[in-house]
Order: structure tokens, then sequence, then C-alpha cells
């Protein structure tokens, strides 16, 4: 009956989930992006309009002088470093990502380390209020309609599918981020529990930045 209930429960958060994800998914099938431009391109036009070259300047800053390489030995232009668990009243958790496996630090403190990155885990407290935080570089070209798309699964059944748009960003040497709106995790018996997570980090050109797939377990309390 408990799994019945379950059941019933995730049918209906996604019944409000798939209406919202329709109007995203409608609003998102209709937009087309710009044809893409590099930074070169971008400079070269209208060279000759000094407001709008103060413009650019302040919007590619760095990019101006050359392209911004910050791993030479990296052909991606977008380098995700860590996803971070920003939650109140408990020490930030971070993952980092760019090395093909999944380090945790605990508020500064190295917590866990070399696990493939598609089996990482997060624990977090039920109904406990957290944003996440994507922390990236961005070289050689601009990314533009940076976005972040995550499916939530458990037992199978879909119960979550969010987009973020998280913005267009110029190339620099210095770490840029982006922090979702603030959530909470769901509490209740029901819902305590281990949670698939299938992330993708890509734009409006079609790059795939980063795709992994994690998990999140809602507990009664916290793990560490």
């Amino acid at each position: 009956m408990k799994l019945q209930n379950f059941i019933t429960s995730c049918r209906q958060q996604m019944d409000e989930k798939e209406m919202q994800n329709l109007e995203l998914d409608s609003a998102q099938e209709n937009y087309v992006p710009p044809p893409q431009k590099s930074v070169s391109e971008i400079f070269a036009t209208d060279a000759n309009d000094e407001s709008l070259n103060r413009y650019k300047q302040a919007l590619l800053g760095q990019a101006k002088s050359g392209q911004v390489i910050v791993d030479p030995t990296d052909p991606r232009n977008v380098l995700v470093r860590s996803i971070t668990l920003v939650v109140e009243g408990h020490p930030d958790i971070t993952m980092h990502l760019d090395k093909g496996y999944a380090q945790f630090r605990i508020d500064q403190s190295l917590h866990e380390i070399a696990e493939h990155l598609n089996e990482a885990s997060f624990v977090i407290k039920e109904g406990a209020a957290y944003r996440i935080r994507f922390d990236f570089h961005v070289q050689r070209e601009i990314c533009t309609g940076l976005k972040y798309i995550q499916k939530v699964t458990r037992h199978s059944i879909t119960v979550d599918k969010e987009t973020f748009m998280m913005g267009s960003y110029a190339p620099k040497m210095e770490m840029q981020s982006f922090i979702t709106p603030l959530d909470e995790a769901p509490s209740g018996i029901l819902h305590r529990g281990t949670y698939k997570i299938k992330s993708q980090i890509c734009d409006d050109d079609g790059h795939d930045w980063l795709s992994w797939t994690w998990s999140l377990e809602i507990a009664k309390d916290w793990g560490d």
C-alpha cells in the first residue's frame, strides 16, 4: 500500500511538472538561436562604432587581447569543475567533476575521493533548503545559451525533469559560477531514499559539455 501511495504521489508531481515541461519544450522548439560567431568575428563587426566597441570590451574582457586558453590539453570550450550543494544551516558539499571521477569536500575538508563520476552520491537531510552551484571555466570562444538539464528517477519512475538556463559567458581565466534558485528537499518516509539524477550541461549550439549520472539520497539526517 505504501508503494502504491508513493507511485500515486510521484504521478501527481509529474502531472504538474509535465505541464511546465511541455510549455518549456514548446518554447525551446520554437526558439532558433542566432548563428554562432567567434570572438574575432564579434570584434570585427561594426568596428568603427565606439560605443559598441566599449560594450564589447566590457562584455568580452580578456578575450580582446587574444584567445583565452585555460587548459590547452582540453579541446572543450566549457570546463565544468564542480557542483556544490549550498545548504542553509549546513556546510557546503562539493563534488569535483573535472578529473573523470568525483572528489568530495565538506566545508573545505576532504571527505571522500576516487569514486567514478557516474557513481557519485550526495546525502541531504529531508526538508533541507538548498541551491546547486556550478563552477566552470569558459575558454577559446563565447558560450551562448548555457543550460543545465536534469532528469530524476526513483524505482525507474521519472519524478522530476528540469532545465535551468544558465546564460551566456565570455572566455576568461577566472572561474565562473551559476547558482540555481532555492529549492527544498522532499520530506516524509515515502520520499526518503536514493534518487538517480541524469545531468547534462549543454548550450544553444548543441554542444554537450558534460553528461553524467549521480545519486541524491534523501535521509532523515545528514550522513556526515
